[in-house]
């Protein structure tokens, strides 16, 4: 049996079809998310992509067991519900109706996409094999999604999960996106990297970072950064250390309130392997309270780019998951 799998993102929507047996992506293809699409205009062109792709593959709508999306956005998972999306602009839509309607009535998973990459994490990626865990996920901002007992935690009102906006810093916060100040995102996020960097080349601080960006600041990547810190530049180092250090402070904090067996480092900023992962486990081990105890185990995720579209096309494996 196959199902269908979709990660919404700003830019792509991307649908895949996901062997149950072997828990892998066989196909996948993508079309662009045109600013100003509604949810329905979306829908027609998920449900078509995902019928060339059955049809490439000769699989029947029978051997389809259901389909999981992900969504950037505030959802009822036990619903089908989108609440809200602020960045594709949908607001109360019934995904999960909208998409079954054009896929022969089939059974549709409705999931956060943060949550949707954690649950592929924990079902087939860098959490396998563990009833409780956290992903983190470094982009522009800080995504996140929690696992407890093999479950998936909702909350009460269905915002569980938003950790990037613990905060931090009380005084004199950096503004975040969410209208408050001092989130821990604002300090852990690729987008953090990048703002401190324009800030060193603005502040004609000496740095090789000015070399590699042409002068330019608007140029300047979290990559570039990294690199620099790599090639031992004094101020990408710092640059580097500082985001480190509240990277560990959020994983402190997830250690003292969840204390769950993994927590799990992705996004573009992983990509950093254990240039990243072993000062962070380093600090982290530092501000750990109990000293003499297990703790939780830092892991870079496995999936990549395809956890948020294979966690959404699992998410009918322990379907009765959310909390």
């Amino acid at each position: 049996m196959y199902s269908i799998g979709i990660d919404i993102g700003g830019t792509n929507l991307p649908v895949g079809i996901i062997a149950l047996e072997t828990q892998k992506v066989i196909s996948k293809r993508s079309t662009p998310f045109v600013k100003g699409m509604s949810a329905p205009e979306a829908m027609d062109k998920l449900a078509a992509l995902a019928r060339e792709q059955m049809d490439m593959l000769g699989i029947s709508m029978d051997e389809i067991a259901y389909v999981g999306i992900g969504v950037p956005g505030v959802v009822m998972p036990d619903k089908g519900y989108l609440v809200r999306a602020n960045n594709l602009e949908w607001y109360e839509q019934d995904i999960g109706r909208l998409l079954s309607d054009r896929l022969d009535g089939k059974k549709v998973y409705v999931e956060n996409d943060a949550n949707a990459a954690a649950w592929g994490e924990h079902i087939a990626g860098a959490c396998r094999g563990t009833k409780t865990s956290v992903v983190l996920t470094i982009g522009t901002g800080l995504g996140a999604g929690v696992i407890i007992n093999d479950k998936m935690l909702w909350g009460s009102h269905y915002n569980a999960g938003e950790l990037g906006h613990v905060i931090v810093e009380v005084e004199n916060g950096i503004p975040c996106s969410c209208g408050n100040s001092g989130c821990i995102e604002r300090y852990t996020a690729a987008t953090a990297i990048i703002r401190w960097g324009r800030e060193a080349l603005q502040n004609g601080e000496e740095t090789m970072l000015r070399e590699k960006c042409g002068g330019d600041p608007d140029k300047i990547d979290a990559k570039m950064v990294i690199d620099c810190s790599r090639e031992n530049d004094p101020v990408c180092q710092v640059i580097f250390q500082k985001f480190v250090h509240y990277l560990a402070v959020m994983c402190l904090n997830i250690v003292n309130f969840l204390d769950p067996e993994v927590i799990a480092i992705g996004g573009g900023v992983s990509n950093a392997g254990e240039y990243l992962m072993i000062p962070l486990r380093k600090e982290l081990g530092e501000l750990i309270v109990n000293k003499g105890m297990a703790y939780s185990e830092l892991r870079i995720c496995q999936l990549e780019g395809d956890a948020g579209l294979l966690g959404a096309g699992l998410l009918g494996v322990g379907s009765e998951q959310g909390m």
